[in-house]
């Protein structure tokens, strides 16, 4: 993409996406900090932004930090109901995740193998009447290998009186979520802890 681009002043959603492609957001962004703070982005991009106008189907609701107001306090909304219990401490620590850095990658892995070697144990397994292994027990004692082998991905962050700190773990302690039905026909999600798992051989895990 050359910054030295022109844009309509009426440039549809669709079209800005075919022009950009998946860098559309960052356009947006910079967009943002051009309107709020110029003189924070290059000469280029202010070039680019002189006539920028991100009008069309979703126009950008854009408003510096002079003209932002701090949004109305307002009562709870009909019909909520306080998370107390369990389920609050899963709110809590599923808020917390929401300020840790993530990467995400991907990977397409053949599993006729892995579907394979299930159904053997599952054959041996009722021979001794001990029950079924599922693709979760598989790939969860997987993950538990992994981690021996890259040890560091065990680690984990906090800060304490203001200084960060890395955490290395004596044990890897699993958890899993498990989506259960209860007698009233509702669901939760419940997370058993599997405590030092790595110490574990596969019978058990």
């Amino acid at each position: 993409m050359s910054l030295g681009t022109k844009v309509p002043e009426e440039w549809p959603v669709s079209d800005r996406s075919a022009a950009f492609g998946p860098n559309v957001w960052l356009i947006d962004e910079m967009y943002r900090e051009y309107l709020a703070h110029p003189e924070a982005v290059s000469d280029s991009w202010r070039e680019f932004f002189s006539d920028y106008r991100p009008q069309g189907v979703r126009a950008l609701q854009l408003v510096t930090a002079e003209e932002a107001k701090p949004a109305k306090e307002e009562g709870l909304p009909p019909g909520a109901v306080p998370i107390v219990g369990g389920l609050a401490r899963l709110v809590e620590n599923m808020e917390q995740s929401l300020t840790l850095p993530t990467a995400t990658t991907f990977r397409t892995v053949p599993i006729k193998l892995l579907e394979e070697n299930r159904e053997l144990i599952n054959e041996y397994l009722a021979r001794k009447l001990a029950g079924k292994v599922s693709f979760t027990h598989i790939l969860a004692f997987a993950a538990v290998k992994a981690l021996e082998h890259v040890p560091a991905l065990r680690n984990t962050f906090t800060v304490y009186e203001g200084k960060p700190y890395r955490v290395v773990p004596e044990h890897v302690n699993l958890g899993i979520a498990v989506d259960v039905q209860r007698k009233d026909g509702s669901r939760t999600l419940l997370v058993p802890n599997i405590k030092a798992a790595e110490t574990m051989d596969f019978p058990t895990f």
